[in-house]
């Protein structure tokens, strides 16, 4: 659908390669530059408006049809925010069994390999054995296969339990203490732009902050 008629955006696509031929050294230069540059704002804002209606009217029909989705979708969530919650609350609960299953396992193959080292050094010491020959049979390590739960319940097909990690940071001035310290890298923090955008706004060339300065920007507007 054209918005604008074919001769404006001919003119409009046009202005690019005008722009370029247009060389300012003087002052010659300079007020050709400004009267061109007042055009293409004129035309800008004349293809703005033409745009305005359409944009508006897509922007409300963007709108609805979000709405209209958002309003099937959030019970869905809400159903599968629920699901989840209770899913893992079952999963730490039974992960917490097999932990002390596997607790409970390892200190029984413990006491079973303290068994075994007592009954290897009393059978050497009855075969004639010195001190030192029974001592060593006591001490000597063995390998000990790791012994490890299994789960309580089966994990059903579709469904992922990955753990995600993130940090937190709890104090700043320690953060930025070790950084300053060669501790850790820069990367790891990063300025308040928009702040200090602000303050500079305001304060402008008196602008103290260490490691910041201000800097100005000439900004050319057509009228």
């Amino acid at each position: 659908m054209e918005v604008i008629e074919a001769d404006k955006a001919s003119l409009a696509l046009s202005w690019p390669e005008k722009a370029k031929g247009i060389i300012v050294v003087d002052q010659a230069g300079y007020d050709v530059a400004v009267e061109v540059g007042r055009g293409v704002v004129a035309l800008r804002k004349e293809i703005e408006t033409q745009f305005a209606e359409p944009k508006k009217k897509a922007n409300e029909a963007h709108k609805a049809i979000t709405a209209m989705e958002k309003r099937y979708l959030d019970p869905l969530v809400e159903a599968e925010s629920i699901l989840k919650a209770s899913i893992r609350t079952f999963t730490a609960a039974q992960e917490r069994i097999r932990l002390e299953n596997e607790q409970r396992l390892r200190a029984e193959q413990a006491r079973m390999d303290e068994e075994a080292r007592i009954a290897a050094a009393i059978e050497a010491e009855q075969a004639g054995a010195s001190e030192a020959e029974v001592q060593a049979v006591i001490e000597e390590p063995t390998f000990v296969a790791p012994v490890i739960a299994a789960p309580t319940f089966s994990k059903a097909v579709g469904t992922s339990n990955p753990v995600t990690w993130s940090a937190e940071v709890f104090d700043m001035k320690q953060l930025c203490s070790a950084i300053a310290a060669g501790r850790q890298p820069e990367a790891l923090v990063a300025a308040n732009q928009p702040a200090l955008n602000k303050m500079a706004v305001a304060l402008k060339s008196a602008l103290s902050i260490p490691g910041v300065k201000a800097v100005s920007t000439t900004v050319v507007r057509f009228r």
